[in-house]
């Protein structure tokens, strides 16, 4: 969770200022929307991971059973695929809108 937690309050707040520095720049518009929605998009994916799979896969009181622990693991794996693919949409988006910012 520790991983998760450090990265939000890095990440979404200056995404969110750079859209918002950046908004009167016609060119830049769409990358700086999409960079802001893919880190939005990112952060609830994390929070949804850490309230409702990490919590009870690592730290439930109760032992999971066998097909409940699989069908978290299955949950995990795949919102965190989610997570990383639009971390990369985030990180190529800003990329984007910098170097039409630059022009």
């Amino acid at each position: 969770m520790r991983y998760y937690a450090a990265a939000m309050p890095a990440t979404t707040p200056a995404v969110l200022a750079a859209a918002a520095c950046g908004w009167d720049r016609r060119e830049s518009r769409s990358w700086l929307a999409t960079a802001a929605a893919c880190s939005i998009a990112g952060s609830a994916a994390s929070v949804y991971l850490v309230r409702a799979v990490n919590l009870r896969l690592f730290f439930g009181d109760q032992p999971l059973g066998a097909d409940e622990r699989d069908r978290l693991l299955r949950t995990w794996y795949r919102v965190n695929a989610a997570r990383i693919a639009v971390a990369g949409g985030t990180l190529l988006a800003a990329h984007k809108a910098r170097t039409r910012l630059s022009q």
